[in-house]
């Protein structure tokens, strides 16, 4: 999407000047994200290969029967992939983003998933699988908050890249950031502090964090504190982390973006020919044959939004990003699948170029392709543009005086129509936004950054106001090694903040 904003910039720059120069964008995007555009290159392919690695994960833990696998895959905090993979696949819970602007708290997905595990240990299936898109991460507010004080520590310090640096800085954290940042593994401390972040910057890379690791070790801590209060009387479970990033880079093209590509390649060659510029090429009706899509041309300012920095006072251009699941008439995909505690992996098999299976009209549709239309305002537009022509020719050709105040009576209390529905549009989209939408770099917490003597630990900072009793180990120092760890480390934990870890 990014690059749609340089493209916007060198058009404009180009028009300038004066330059014969077309810019014409192809819509080429793993997260099928661009708005306007039923479908872009490369989902389908990313789709359909990762599903069928999913699926076998999922054949995988079901022929152990003792594992739960818990996969992190690409995506933001809405994914469009994670839901196409979720419908092919059937893992049994995919953890994607709210709808209220508080976002989601730790215990709450933690508690969630552990009573998943053990409704399906009742129902003796002591396996199963969780989806975890990168951008999930950013809708839980403890994690959030954790990050916005690393960066912001090490935006007011300097400190070298290494495991010596780990501790300092977990110094400097608050008492409750500190006490979560305690109970993480060593090595992804280390990614949260150092991994692929810019210095001195106030950006995190997701990627370079094993968010699918910090959730394993929460549900491990919570089961075993289900099993110290006598709730749970066996040890029977056992999870895997898989991470997905890069399973579906250089993935052979399914024969639909193998279709979908030559066409808006074609597109694009003759929207250059006739001299257009400044264009996003795409298609619609892709849900029938390719003898009857639909080519035409988006302009790429549709493709743009604004930000306002009220501390800079400057507004920023930013690419403009379509999350489906937030539409309004978008029906939940998920409510035709299996109850999550009798869903069963599905492996579909690898992805077909030849044969019967490719004739299927199931292999070249998905659930974005088939419910964009709803939402789509194309034709709505159309015919308000098409209205508002009549009424214009209508003026042009009016004799009477009185005629002329007619239309433009119509035109003016239609433009206050729609810039009341834009209203109100608008205020309902905010009031949707989730947390994952706000950038970490705009959330304002205050850290203690103060040069001083150093912090007490967070044990003795939480024992003393009020959360409850936390022991260190007999050695006085931090059990375990670089790694997930055990979770015979610790024996009772909750994560609301009420009462905290107790190491044995």
């Amino acid at each position: 999407m990014e690059a749609q904003v340089d493209a916007a910039f060198i058009t404009e720059a180009c028009a300038a000047q004066r330059l014969q120069c077309s810019v014409i964008g192809v819509p080429v995007s793993i997260d099928c994200d661009f708005p306007f555009v039923q479908q872009s290159i490369g989902y389908d392919t990313v789709c359909h290969t990762l599903s069928a690695y999913i699926g076998q994960l999922g054949c995988m833990a079901q022929a152990t029967g003792r594992l739960w696998i818990f996969v992190r895959m690409t995506g933001d905090a809405w994914s469009h992939v994670a839901v196409q993979c979720t419908l092919q696949a059937h893992p049994n819970i995919v953890l994607l983003s709210g709808s209220k602007l508080h976002g989601q708290s730790l215990p709450g997905i933690v508690q969630h998933v552990c009573d998943l595990i053990l409704q399906r240990h009742e129902a003796g299936h002591d396996y199963g699988m969780v989806l975890l898109p990168l951008g999930f991460v950013q809708d839980i507010t403890e994690l959030r908050l954790l990050f916005t004080e690393v960066m912001q520590v090490q935006a007011n310090g300097s400190y070298e890249t290494g495991w010596d640096s780990i501790p300092t800085i977990a110094s400097k954290l608050e008492h409750c950031s500190a006490a979560l940042f305690d109970l993480m593994p060593r090595d992804v401390q280390f990614e949260i502090c150092f991994g692929g972040r810019e210095r001195e910057g106030r950006h995190n890379h997701l990627s370079t964090i094993s968010t699918d690791r910090l959730i394993l070790r929460f549900v491990e801590i919570e089961l075993q504190r289900r099993k110290d209060l006598g709730f749970i009387t066996q040890d029977f479970f056992r999870g895997a982390c898989h991470p997905m990033l890069h399973h579906a880079r250089s993935a052979l093209p399914s024969n639909f973006d193998c279709d979908l590509a030559y066409t808006l390649g074609w597109g694009a060659a003759l929207l250059t020919c006739i001299g257009r510029t400044g264009l996003l090429v795409s298609a619609s009706n892709l849900n029938a044959s390719v003898q009857d899509w639909v080519l035409g041309g988006l302009p790429l300012t549709s493709l743009l939004r604004t930000y306002f920095d009220e501390e800079a006072n400057e507004v920023s251009i930013l690419p403009a990003n379509l999350q489906l699941l937030r539409q309004r008439g978008i029906i939940r995909p998920f409510s035709n699948l299996p109850a999550m505690r009798d869903r069963c992996g599905v492996y579909r098999g690898p992805l077909q170029f030849w044969g019967e299976a490719t004739l299927d009209p199931q292999t070249r549709t998905t659930w974005f392709m088939e419910n964009f239309p709803i939402q789509d305002p194309t034709s709505l537009l159309q015919d308000i543009s098409s209205l508002a022509g009549e009424l214009q020719s209508m003026m042009a050709t009016a004799q009477a005086e009185s005629r002329l105040y007619a239309v433009n009576s119509v035109l003016t209390n239609a433009l206050s129509t729609l810039d009341t529905y834009k209203a109100l549009d608008a205020s309902s989209r905010r009031l949707a936004q989730s947390l994952a939408d706000v950038p970490m770099s705009s959330m304002a917490w205050k850290v203690n950054v103060e040069k001083g003597p150093p912090r007490r630990s967070a044990s003795s900072s939480l024992l003393d106001s009020g959360c409850g009793p936390r022991q260190r180990s007999a050695s006085g120092g931090m059990q375990g090694s670089p790694g997930r760890g055990g979770v015979g480390d610790w024996s009772l934990i909750c994560l609301s903040g009420r009462s905290v870890a107790t190491r044995w």
